[in-house]
């Protein structure tokens, strides 16, 4: 749900903080229910935490599989990426031959 103009109040919040904001909605908002109405929000700024990326090493491709070593793991990655595009093609081909002799079929009706 955006509110035009709301997320401005609580960008100077810091962890700890509390903020109430009202807001009213405009005439024309798709809430239609709400126009013109005012709401109150009040909020308490928790601490943020930042994700790390795992470090891709043997250590991560131990952790995911059996794989003793990164070069395994991608070994195994490009190996299962090849016979997929393999497959596709020889899909894609088995279509296209089927599809020509189709065409060409003359198919008897016995009277």
């Amino acid at each position: 749900m955006a509110l035009p103009g709301f997320s401005q109040q609580l960008v100077s919040l810091s962890a700890g903080d509390e903020k109430t904001v009202t807001y009213t909605f405009p005439d024309d908002s798709a809430f239609t229910s709400l126009r013109g109405k005012e709401a109150e929000y009040s909020y308490c700024c928790g601490t943020g935490k930042i994700a790390h990326a795992a470090r891709v090493n043997d250590e991560f491709a131990k952790s995911i599989g059996d794989f003793e070593t990164l070069q395994a793991l991608q070994d195994t990655i490009r190996d299962g990426l090849k016979a997929q595009v393999k497959t596709n093609y020889d899909t894609e081909y088995s279509e296209k031959v089927l599809s020509k002799v189709i065409e060409g079929a003359t198919i008897p009706i016995p009277t």
